[in-house]
């Protein structure tokens, strides 16, 4: 049985609602002032069980179905495990200051703003269906100043589907993207996932992004593999922004209609101190996309030692903006980029049908960059190589046996 938000009475009240509002089983309710939420027990008798919360503050704390916060030293939360669950909200969906948090199994949706909001020491996210948000569906903050370094072991967002945003364009809404990494978030790794469907205003992966208005470090060894984004709108698919040691590899982008496939911009105006260090675009498919400005954008001082090579790059284009100059795809070796990639068709086995692995005949076999621990499978848990080398883009070929 789904979990829903008691209705108020008012579409446009996103403030807490008393447990008299529900009239169902499964509605749920809360009162962030008095740190409680009640749910509906199975015979829908109000008040229900009470689940013991505690108020995060600020604008946004009403209408979270949980908003637990996290002790002083910033990891020694409890470990909250949510399996297999069903959530419709109010504002965030999930509100989360613990050390240690596992979604998995669930889906979230229809959200005025986030549908999981996190800032903990350790996340893991697995196997979820997240659709109808009205801002991000999950948006994760690194530790606030003064709090110890996360673990490291790395936070993963894993086998999840992003599908059907919602642009409500309501006052105080950021602005609509998938996953948002941010704030210092570190050591993470979204993979496996699918990015579909999707009318997005800041793109649908922010590595790094701007908080408080932008600041340096935004997002720390922040690694997107294996990932499928198709039939996405807006600005961008993907956004660096204040990223350092961030990667964007072995991918598939298609049937896109943005400005900008990949956007490289520092997270705050002209401040270098914002700039992107070291971002890595490597062994991505870039397929059957309608681009409006440039397939990849790297503003004047955005960016530096960027790696972008060993991508199959056709029929989206063939302009690029490198240092904030225009380059043609064909020019980009004497740009120290795409030596190595390839101009192509990638051959999928039945694209129609949404099925991109590659056939027989694709050239993305064996022609991708060796990339070691960084992506050592593909999107079906194949082990990389198959064959003399790496193949590009999400999908190891496998011959039949």
């Amino acid at each position: 049985m789904p979990l829903r938000r008691a209705p108020s009475g008012d579409s446009n009240d996103l403030e807490d609602t008393p447990p008299e509002a529900i009239t169902g089983p499964g509605q749920w309710c809360s009162d962030i002032r008095e740190g409680r939420v009640w749910v509906a027990t199975s015979d829908g008798r109000p008040p229900g069980d009470r689940i013991e919360i505690c108020d995060v503050g600020g604008f946004g704390a009403s209408g979270n179905l949980f908003a637990l916060t996290a002790r002083e030293d910033g990891l020694d939360g409890p470990n909250l495990v949510l399996d297999g669950l069903t959530i419709e909200t109010g504002f965030h969906g999930l509100l989360i200051r613990t050390g240690s948090v596992t979604v998995r199994g669930c889906e979230l949706r229809k959200s005025y703003g986030d549908l999981l909001n996190a800032a903990c020491g350790r996340l893991q996210v697995e196997d979820c269906d997240f659709h109808h948000f009205g801002e991000s569906a999950i948006d994760v903050t690194g530790p606030t100043a003064g709090t110890p370094p996360r673990p490291l072991e790395p936070t993963h967002i894993r086998g999840c589907a992003f599908h059907d945003s919602v642009l409500l364009r309501s006052p105080g809404q950021k602005g609509v993207n998938a996953v948002m990494l941010k704030g210092g978030a570190e050591a993470m790794v979204v993979e496996r996932c699918v990015f579909r469907d999707m009318d997005t205003s800041y793109g649908a992966l922010t590595l790094g992004g701007a908080t408080s208005g932008g600041r340096a470090r935004e997002g720390i060894r922040l690694i997107a593999r294996n990932n499928i984004f198709q039939r996405i709108t807006g600005p961008w698919v993907v956004l660096f922004a204040g990223s350092e040691d961030c990667v964007f590899a072995s991918n598939l982008v298609t049937e896109c209609e943005v400005r900008e496939i990949v956007h490289i911009s520092r997270a705050r105006g002209d401040d270098p101190d914002t700039l992107n260090r070291r971002p890595v675009v490597l062994s991505n498919i870039l397929f059957d996309n309608t681009v409006e400005d440039a397939i990849v954008s790297i503003d004047a001082g955005a960016a530096t030692d960027a790696q972008m090579d060993f991508n199959l790059i056709a029929d989206s284009g063939t302009r690029f903006i490198i240092d904030g100059e225009p380059v043609e795809l064909l020019d980009l070796p004497a740009r120290g980029c795409e030596a190595h990639g390839i101009g192509r068709a990638p051959l999928f086995r039945e694209p129609e049908a949404d099925d991109f692995h590659p056939t027989a005949r694709s050239p993305v076999i064996d022609a991708g960059v060796a990339l070691g621990a960084l992506v050592p499978d593909d999107l079906d848990g194949v082990a990389r190589p198959q064959g003399a080398g790496w193949d590009i883009g999400p999908f190891e070929f496998v011959p039949a046996r």
